[in-house]
């Protein structure tokens, strides 16, 4: 395969022939909506240099799925026999027919081999192109955007295009329409609660902050106004102290602050005082030491709790993108960092100086991270929670559907992937709803506002995790309910991807038994694609430790997911322990055996002027299928 690819690119340095002017174009990518706060500015200069990455079609991709699901399914025979990354390459690597057909299509637009850097799998092209070239190459225009709130420049294009006999073989180009969400700056106000970047002064993805007035106690009669790392235990079943490791990511200008976190220990987990996570840097992620709520908020709560769940291990802390990038660090920069299969072997970008889909490594800017960008030099851990997300409208379906199959195979390796669901019901992960006509965003106080879905929750292969809460004035044994608190658990159904097969049963259950009061005009009720949430867990009243030790109330799944992260990581150990591998990609176990979890069944999520949906029953696009029950989900994990 290496040898066939090296006979192409050295073909490709002899010469250059004239860009068909007859070849027959066809629109690849269009955007129908601009996304939300960004407005279009001048058009990009035709000498300006621009970092093209061609996402080229993979071979056997059609098999992802059932690939996955029989070394997932706890019935199959194959059940934990997880691939290695070199299996993984060789199973889904382009064809050498369509790598020699973007080459040749490359070469005619004049731009030769040598300018052209492949991935180790040969996924991707990556090439550097004047704007004039790009908008010969791809018929297009290109122009600057600038986030009306942040600032944030972004360099796209409305639509671009590719010869007809070239289509089949590309997924997508970046950097064109696509405007993938970024880590926006933090501009937190704690007494605030509102319902989106924007209307509430915040960015949609940290969790909900509020001060608290008096010192906490480790209480669990408690524990329904004030979660701690003892409630949790008491909730699902969580020994004391079991070994465990886990991994969080974090993207900068996020970091936690030490200080922090042996407050909350000396309070929470004395014997962690002093304990910090194990730092690997992601193109050049570091801790910032300097108060900030906005800044500290995610990282604090997610170390918090996850090190004192797991304790006496270490947490790893992927912490992704320098401080002058912040605008732009995206997941492709992580997922980049821990396989080298979905990144280009491109160690620099020369001259580059546009803003693009996701950060540049080295970085161009001023004071920026100049060393060579992480490509596969982490290895990926086997439990990885993040708690952020986009909408699945601001991007492009090649885009998620690219990305969604990169978590499939790193499943297939046997990592778990775990996603917040977002934390406004039913409208998105910004609390935004859309017109029915236009596709634009609105507040959702039109009376036909649709909903929104969140992604990468509605990406089949991740295990998307809800927020419940304990009732009020309940005991912390009694059932919880969808949380209602400040936040609502993001939940719905996807407008992009298909309803996976572990799925199927329990959606359509849900449908037939418990049918929504909304139709078409709300939500994709085709009962034909992906529902979310999976599961839930707390995330209501977290006690934090913040800005230099003061306790606050933190609210949101972002709270939810690591604390489910955690449990995984926990049962990972233990199976480790007695010789057997990781638990990797669990959503078909936990469909096919709900009982392995405490269900909810009252609650809504609520959004775009609506109750949103019920918690149900089994299933349900509030709660998922439910809360972990740590007894029961180690008994079944250790057995199989």
């Amino acid at each position: 395969m290496y040898s066939s690819v090296l006979v192409i690119l050295i073909s490709l340095a002899i010469g250059t022939i004239a860009y068909p002017s007859t070849w027959d174009h066809v629109v690849h990518e269009r955007r129908q909506v601009m996304p939300e706060g960004w407005n279009r500015h001048s058009r990009l200069h035709p000498e300006r240099v621009l970092p093209m990455r061609i996402a080229l079609k993979q071979s056997n991709i059609d098999d992802l799925d059932s690939h996955l699901m029989r070394i997932s399914s706890p019935d199959s025979e194959d059940y934990g026999k997880h691939w290695s990354y070199e299996e993984i390459v060789d199973m889904f690597a382009p064809s050498p027919d369509t790598v020699q057909a973007v080459h040749d299509w490359l070469l005619s637009a004049g731009i030769i081999g040598d300018r052209v850097s492949k991935s180790r799998s040969l996924g991707w092209l990556h090439l550097n192109v004047s704007v004039g070239e790009a908008e010969a190459l791809l018929r297009t225009e290109y122009h600057l955007y600038e986030h009306e709130v942040t600032r944030q420049g972004h360099v796209a294009c409305e639509a671009y295009h590719v010869p007809r006999h070239i289509q089949s073989h590309i997924d997508f180009i970046t950097p064109t329409i696509h405007f993938d969400t970024k880590v926006l700056p933090s501009r937190t106000n704690e007494k605030r609660s509102g319902a989106g970047f924007g209307h509430s002064g915040r960015p949609p993805w940290l969790p909900k902050v509020s001060p608290i007035a008096k010192p906490i106690l480790n209480n669990l009669q408690d524990c329904h106004n004030n979660v701690t790392p003892d409630c949790l235990r008491a909730l699902y079943g969580i020994p004391s102290l079991p070994p465990g490791m886990r991994t969080n990511v974090k993207y900068t200008p996020q970091s936690y602050l030490g200080s922090d976190l042996d407050v909350f220990f000396s309070n929470y987990s004395k014997s962690q005082v002093q304990r910090r996570p194990t730092l690997l840097s992601v193109d050049g992620g570091d801790v910032n030491d300097i108060p900030n709520l906005g800044q500290n908020t995610e990282s604090n709560l997610d170390l918090q709790y996850a090190m004192a769940l797991v304790n006496p291990l270490n947490v790893t802390l992927f912490q992704v993108g320098d401080m002058i990038e912040t605008d732009y660090t995206s997941f492709n920069n992580f997922l980049d960092s821990i396989d080298a299969s979905y990144c280009s072997s491109n160690d620099a970008t020369d001259n580059v100086t546009s803003p693009t889909v996701d950060a540049i490594y080295p970085d161009p800017l001023p004071g920026g991270y100049t060393g060579p960008r992480n490509c596969g030099g982490h290895a990926a851990s086997k439990v990885i929670s993040t708690s952020y997300s986009y909408n699945e409208h601001d991007l492009s379906p090649a885009y998620e559907t690219r990305q969604c199959n990169e978590y499939a195979k790193l499943g297939l390796a046997g990592t778990t992937f775990l996603y917040c669901s977002s934390d406004y019901g039913v409208a998105g992960s910004q609390g935004r709803c859309l017109d029915p006509t236009t596709k634009s965003y609105n507040d959702g106080s039109s009376g036909s506002s649709m909903f929104v879905p969140s992604f990468p929750s509605t990406c089949p292969y991740v295990l998307s995790v809800g927020a419940t809460q304990i009732k009020p004035n309940a005991s912390v044994t009694e059932p919880e309910i969808a949380c209602s608190t400040k936040i609502a658990s993001g939940g719905g159904f996807s407008n992009v991807f298909q309803m996976p097969s572990y799925q199927s049963q329990a959606v359509k259950s849900w449908f037939r038994n418990y049918p929504p009061p909304y139709g078409a005009e709300r939500f994709n009720n085709s009962q034909l694609t992906r529902g979310y949430p999976d599961v839930s867990a707390n995330g209501a009243r977290y006690v934090v430790a913040l800005l230099g030790g003061y306790n606050y109330h933190l609210y949101g799944t972002s709270a939810s997911a690591p604390t489910f992260g955690s449990i995984l990581a926990l049962i990972n150990e233990a199976r480790m322990n007695i010789g057997k591998g990781p638990i990797g990609f669990i959503n078909p176990t936990l469909y096919a055996h709900p009982y392995l979890l405490n269900d909810i069944v009252n609650g809504t999520n609520p959004g775009c002027g609506t109750a949103g949906f019920e918690a149900s029953p089994g299933w349900d696009p509030v709660t998922g299928l439910g809360t972990p029950n740590y007894p029961r989900m180690l008994q079944f994990f250790l057995s199989h």
